[in-house]
Protein backbone atom coordinates (compact mmCIF):
# COMPACT_ATOMS: atom_id res chain seq x y z
CA UNK A 1 0.00 0.00 0.00
CA UNK A 2 2.66 2.59 0.71
CA UNK A 3 4.54 1.66 -2.46
CA UNK A 4 1.26 2.56 -4.17
CA UNK A 5 0.85 5.70 -2.45
CA UNK A 6 3.65 6.86 -3.43
CA UNK A 7 3.57 5.58 -7.14
CA UNK A 8 0.29 8.28 -7.08
CA UNK A 9 1.99 11.08 -5.26
CA UNK A 10 4.68 10.92 -7.93
CA UNK A 11 1.78 10.69 -10.52
CA UNK A 12 0.12 13.91 -9.20
CA UNK A 13 3.39 15.47 -8.61
CA UNK A 14 4.12 15.06 -12.31
CA UNK A 15 1.16 16.17 -13.74
CA UNK A 16 1.05 19.29 -11.52
CA UNK A 17 4.77 20.22 -12.57
CA UNK A 18 3.80 19.45 -16.38
CA UNK A 19 0.37 21.69 -15.85
CA UNK A 20 2.46 24.56 -14.19
CA UNK A 21 5.55 24.68 -17.12
CA UNK A 22 2.50 24.71 -19.72
CA UNK A 23 0.95 27.56 -18.01
CA UNK A 24 4.37 29.61 -17.89
CA UNK A 25 5.98 28.21 -20.87
CA UNK A 26 5.00 31.12 -23.28
CA UNK A 27 6.83 33.56 -20.54
CA UNK A 28 9.92 35.19 -22.02
CA UNK A 29 11.86 33.15 -19.16
CA UNK A 30 12.60 29.53 -19.97
CA UNK A 31 10.98 28.13 -16.68
CA UNK A 32 8.03 26.61 -18.00
CA UNK A 33 9.99 24.49 -20.45
CA UNK A 34 12.39 23.37 -17.51
CA UNK A 35 9.35 22.67 -15.90
CA UNK A 36 7.89 20.50 -18.55
CA UNK A 37 10.93 18.55 -18.76
CA UNK A 38 10.88 17.76 -15.05
CA UNK A 39 7.27 16.67 -15.02
CA UNK A 40 7.65 14.34 -17.93
CA UNK A 41 10.61 12.72 -16.82
CA UNK A 42 8.85 11.98 -13.43
CA UNK A 43 5.93 10.66 -15.53
CA UNK A 44 7.77 8.84 -17.62
CA UNK A 45 9.26 6.61 -14.86
CA UNK A 46 6.43 6.32 -13.93
CA UNK A 47 3.31 5.84 -16.22
CA UNK A 48 3.69 3.13 -19.15
CA UNK A 49 1.09 5.53 -21.43
CA UNK A 50 2.99 8.48 -20.74
CA UNK A 51 6.12 6.44 -21.60
CA UNK A 52 4.27 4.93 -25.13
CA UNK A 53 3.12 8.44 -25.98
CA UNK A 54 7.16 9.94 -26.07
CA UNK A 55 8.26 6.93 -27.90
CA UNK A 56 5.59 7.21 -30.70
CA UNK A 57 6.33 11.29 -30.24
CA UNK A 58 10.02 10.43 -30.88
CA UNK A 59 9.46 7.57 -33.47
CA UNK A 60 7.01 10.13 -35.78
CA UNK A 61 9.96 12.74 -35.37
CA UNK A 62 13.59 10.45 -36.11
CA UNK A 63 15.05 13.61 -36.15
CA UNK A 64 14.13 14.82 -32.57
CA UNK A 65 14.93 11.10 -31.45
CA UNK A 66 18.20 11.02 -32.65
CA UNK A 67 18.84 14.16 -31.61
CA UNK A 68 18.50 12.87 -27.97
CA UNK A 69 20.19 9.38 -28.81
CA UNK A 70 23.33 11.88 -29.94
CA UNK A 71 22.74 14.15 -26.78
CA UNK A 72 22.64 11.20 -24.70
CA UNK A 73 25.70 11.19 -23.27
CA UNK A 74 25.70 14.65 -22.21
CA UNK A 75 22.28 14.48 -19.87
CA UNK A 76 22.54 13.33 -16.25
CA UNK A 77 21.83 9.69 -15.43
CA UNK A 78 18.58 9.91 -14.86
CA UNK A 79 18.28 12.14 -18.23
CA UNK A 80 20.10 9.09 -19.84
CA UNK A 81 17.73 6.70 -18.30
CA UNK A 82 14.64 8.73 -19.39
CA UNK A 83 15.98 8.54 -23.29
CA UNK A 84 16.35 5.18 -22.86
CA UNK A 85 13.27 4.27 -21.50
CA UNK A 86 11.73 5.89 -24.59
CA UNK A 87 13.90 4.70 -27.16
CA UNK A 88 11.11 3.54 -29.37
CA UNK A 89 12.10 -0.32 -30.21
CA UNK A 90 12.18 -0.23 -26.45
CA UNK A 91 9.25 -2.13 -24.47
CA UNK A 92 11.33 -2.61 -20.76
CA UNK A 93 9.94 -1.24 -17.81
CA UNK A 94 11.55 1.73 -15.84
CA UNK A 95 12.69 -1.05 -13.03
CA UNK A 96 14.23 -3.73 -15.52
CA UNK A 97 15.46 -6.97 -13.73
CA UNK A 98 19.00 -6.79 -13.47
CA UNK A 99 21.46 -9.91 -13.87
CA UNK A 100 22.55 -11.68 -10.67
CA UNK A 101 26.48 -11.26 -10.42
CA UNK A 102 28.79 -14.34 -11.95
CA UNK A 103 31.06 -15.49 -9.01
CA UNK A 104 28.08 -15.17 -6.21
CA UNK A 105 28.12 -17.61 -3.55
CA UNK A 106 25.58 -17.09 -0.78
CA UNK A 107 26.82 -19.77 1.30
CA UNK A 108 29.71 -17.62 2.49
CA UNK A 109 27.40 -15.20 3.84
CA UNK A 110 28.48 -11.34 4.07
CA UNK A 111 31.59 -12.15 5.75
CA UNK A 112 33.02 -14.27 2.44
CA UNK A 113 35.94 -15.56 1.88
CA UNK A 114 37.21 -12.90 -0.47
CA UNK A 115 37.52 -12.90 -4.67
CA UNK A 116 37.46 -15.98 -6.13
CA UNK A 117 38.45 -16.71 -10.17
CA UNK A 118 36.38 -19.23 -10.54
CA UNK A 119 38.48 -22.26 -9.68
CA UNK A 120 38.71 -21.20 -5.65
CA UNK A 121 41.91 -19.61 -5.68
CA UNK A 122 42.10 -15.76 -5.07
CA UNK A 123 41.57 -13.51 -7.53
CA UNK A 124 44.62 -12.10 -9.18
CA UNK A 125 44.42 -8.33 -11.03
CA UNK A 126 44.50 -8.49 -14.60
CA UNK A 127 46.46 -6.04 -16.51
CA UNK A 128 45.77 -4.41 -20.07
CA UNK A 129 45.40 -7.28 -23.00
CA UNK A 130 44.65 -10.12 -20.65
CA UNK A 131 41.58 -11.97 -20.65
Amino acid sequence: MTRSMFRLARLIAGWVIVVAGAILAPTPIPIGWLLLIIGFSILVHESETVRGWVRRLRARYPRFGLWLHRNKHHAPSFGRRLIELTEPGHHGGPRAAQPAPANRNDDEGFGGGGATDGDGGPSQPRGFGQP
